[in-house]
């Protein structure tokens, strides 16, 4: 089956959708082919199918939720050495430092999935990415990691152009944190915690001690910190979520590689909640002890 090239244009060609044929040089009545994203239009139902190469199977093209004249992100995150590692830098014969924690803030993944020339278009809007991990022995290097998950998560992404179920996108999550484990050959995966909000979803993984919280905005300025995934200290597994976000359950999102207090995390949305970002990330690393060090993120939903 191919596009009919010379045929005339039959509506819809606006959109780059063309005739079909089939193998035997035969009209396919009623559908439309687009070669730039190879797509096929039913003209009749509207239903837009794709080729799922894997599957040897075509499905039906997701219709993306788009919620941006609703919800506005916003992000920030900040990181801080061990203080054993910058002790090691002023002492001559210290046991070599800890490398630093790392973070990664990407609050559009459409346009950063533009830049490897990966189409989310099927994915719903608004789109973002929060990260932060720190080195353990045996794991992805921090800085590997701040490097190299986003392309793959990336790439899963725009590799399925149907819905997402919820436990496809925790799997894609995993799968693309073990892909970068065996690469980086680090027996104990990843040490962090990684945030996706993609529309009206949020899917978290944390290992190594990591979590993720949401704070809901009460009234008269107080804060309802839940937990969305934590993990053990020495626990290498991911623990993956994924769950729905609305205006009332909402306001701020919190990731840190370590666990998360109460006390700490309402001061950190607070300042979230004021448009202070960077801030809320760094009252959660003052909030620790001074040979902690780590990395903490944060995340404004305004609705």
């Amino acid at each position: 089956v191919g596009p009919a090239s010379e045929e005339r244009p039959l509506p819809g060609s606006h959109l780059g959708f063309e005739s079909v044929l089939r193998a035997d040089g035969s009209k396919a009545d009623g559908w439309l082919f687009q070669s730039e994203k190879h797509l096929f239009l039913e003209a009749a139902s509207q239903r837009c199918l794709w080729f799922d190469a894997e599957a040897g199977s075509h499905r039906e093209l997701s219709v993306s939720e788009d919620l941006d004249s609703e919800l506005c992100l916003s992000g920030s995150a900040a990181a801080t050495p061990a203080a054993s590692s910058t002790a090691s830098k002023a002492t001559p014969g210290a046991a070599a430092a800890e490398p630093p924690a790392k973070h990664l803030v990407i609050m559009d993944l459409h346009k950063a999935a533009e830049v490897f020339k990966l189409d989310l278009s099927h994915v719903d809007r608004p789109a973002a990415m929060l990260a932060v991990y720190r080195s353990v022995a045996g794991a992805v290097p921090a800085d590997a990691a701040a490097r190299g998950l986003h392309e793959r998560l990336l790439k899963r992404l725009a590799g399925f152009r149907s819905r997402w179920p919820d436990e496809a996108l925790q799997a894609a999550l995993a799968e693309a944190a073990e892909s970068l484990a065996v690469e980086q050959k680090a027996a104990t995966g990843i040490a962090g915690a990684i945030a996706l909000i993609l529309g009206p979803r949020l899917v978290v993984g944390v290992s190594q001690g990591a979590a993720c919280a949401i704070a809901d905005s009460l009234p008269e300025g107080l804060r309802d910190i839940r937990t969305a995934a934590a993990s053990q200290q020495g626990d290498p597994s991911l623990n993956t979520c994924c769950c729905s976000l609305d205006s009332r359950s909402a306001a701020c999102l919190l990731l840190y590689t370590s666990s998360l207090a109460e006390d700490a995390a309402r001061v950190a949305a607070s300042h979230a909640m004021q448009g202070r970002l960077r801030a809320g990330a760094v009252s959660l690393l003052q909030a620790a002890l001074p040979s902690q060090g780590g990395a903490a993120a944060c995340a404004r939903l305004a609705w």
